[in-house]
């Protein structure tokens, strides 16, 4: 596929034989389980990248003097997908020495080290010293927070925020786990540059809003492809014009809704317990961007009203559009709403007052705490289900 010319007819039928596999794949590991869903995931995945490198961008692998160098070329192009994201949006070795690349021997204890505590981590707090949750803690209208708030008792307060903090603790530990198992074998046994190998999450200081979590911390290994697969729906099937104002959100909005759509296929272990709550999930994502950036809007009129200056953005000597300080995100650089590509392109920035940051992370878990239990809620009850009809046939619920 990596070495097959641009318009070679053979990208599509490499395409149509990905998704064939997938689907074989999907339909043979369906063991609701963190492994499996985590293999689902990246199969489904790596179907959306290779249309991205195949039949959308048409990369192809570069003329180079020997043969093994064009075969690794190759091998990085299938199996990369943070090869062509910029420098600026992956998270460095040393946030404060942005350009410092750890010595071989250096990386490779730092990335067994952490092997070992993440595997130990992970044994503990999901297995031997994880919370005993009974089925009826997820039974209606649990799932349900803010029309029943009055009514939510301690145990279920507890609960709630303990499914949260699983499921994103959880997909960190496995990502963070898998990323650093094959750098480790990729710099120990393919001499490859521990440069080619930088960290997989960014720093959790920087996520006092819902898009710079999802922008600076968590991992944007899916990026470029959910970026490219939404800018192929929008501007070329549906003919949105890209200078659209609102095309940058629509971008955002559709590359969630492209993730959601993953992770619902994805999850779903079984056609009786298939859901779109997943989706549901990345568009309340995209909802509360939308929500902080009005936010931060109207604080910005506001402030600029009381002190009688002009709050139109105005374009400096090199045609970019000036940034202005909000509580919230006073970055240097590119502003995140109005980035190229709807995502956020750059980590740099300064962070706001510490009572300002305080605020956004409780905005972030009580946003997480809200939106992710009425995501998985009913997927639990209903692979419970299929685990109890499984053990006892004919048997009714």
């Amino acid at each position: 596929m990596a070495f097959s010319s641009a318009d070679s007819r053979f990208r599509v039928i490499a395409i149509l034989v990905i998704v064939i596999l997938v689907r074989q794949c999907l339909l043979t590991i369906d063991e609701p389980s963190d492994v499996g869903e985590l293999f689902r995931l990246y199969m489904c995945g790596y179907a959306l990248y290779a249309n991205e490198f195949l039949l959308l961008k048409k990369l192809t692998v570069p003329a180079l003097p020997s043969t093994p160098q064009r075969l690794l070329s190759g091998l990085k192009l299938l199996f990369s997908p943070r090869l062509y994201v910029s420098r600026k949006a992956i998270p460095p070795f040393d946030s404060k020495e942005p350009n410092y690349v750890p010595t071989r021997s250096k990386f490779l204890c730092r990335q067994a080290i952490r092997i070992a505590w993440m595997v130990a981590t992970y044994y503990c707090i999901f297995h031997r010293y994880s919370l005993r949750i009974l089925v009826t803690d997820y039974a209606r209208p649990r799932e349900h927070l803010l029309r029943r708030l009055p009514q939510v008792s301690g145990r279920e307060t507890i609960v709630r925020v303990y499914t949260a903090f699983k499921e994103h603790f959880r997909n960190y530990l496995l990502m963070s786990l898998g990323h650093s198992t094959t750098s480790l074998v990729g710099v120990f046994l393919f001499q490859d540059d521990p440069a080619d190998w930088p960290p997989l999450y960014g720093s959790l200081k920087d996520a006092y809003t819902v898009r710079r979590y999802y922008s600076h911390f968590w991992h944007r290994v899916m990026r470029t492809a959910f970026v490219s697969n939404a800018k192929f729906l929008l501007f070329n099937l549906l003919r949105v014009s890209p200078s659209a104002i609102a095309s940058r959100y629509l971008v955002s909005i559709t590359a969630l809704a492209i993730s959601g759509t993953m992770h619902s296929v994805a999850f779903s272990t079984s056609w009786r317990c298939a859901s779109l709550r997943p989706l549901w999930y990345y568009l309340s994502i995209a909802s509360a961007i939308l929500v902080e950036d009005l936010v931060q809007l109207g604080y910005r009129k506001s402030m600029a009203s009381l002190s009688g200056k002009d709050t139109t953005p105005r374009a400096n000597e090199s045609g970019t559009r000036a940034v202005s300080k909000l509580p919230f995100h006073h970055a240097k650089g590119k502003y995140l709403v109005g980035s190229e590509d709807g995502l956020g392109s750059s980590l740099k920035g300064d962070r706001p007052s510490p009572a300002w940051r305080y605020l956004g992370y409780l905005w972030v878990i009580s946003f997480e705490c809200w939106a992710i239990p009425r995501t998985v809620y009913p997927q639990l009850i209903c692979n419970w289900q299929d685990r109890y009809l499984a053990l006892n046939p004919g048997e009714p619920l």
